[in-house]
């Protein structure tokens, strides 16, 4: 599931770079303390897909605020 399909090409940079962009290179590094790699990759896809499902006008417009106003700090509380 993220493992490129080319090797040491412009686009398996680019795959690289967006897993790092994107954090998802942090976010399956931090789940490797709790399982395997196949897990993680399987464990992250369906993070991702419920963050995705979970996002609802009030929750974005909230992170937005909080952008502008320069208050990340706010963000974890956001969520819960």
């Amino acid at each position: 599931m993220l493992r490129p399909v080319c090797h040491k090409t412009d686009e398996h940079r680019s795959y690289l770079q967006a897993l790092d962009d994107f954090s998802i290179a942090e976010l399956v590094a931090k789940l490797s303390d709790y399982c395997q790699q196949q897990e993680q990759e399987t464990l992250a896809a369906l993070l991702i897909s419920q963050l995705t499902q979970s996002l609802d006008a009030e929750l974005i417009a909230n992170y937005l605020s909080a952008i502008a106003l320069n208050r990340q700090d706010l963000l974890p509380r956001l969520i819960n």
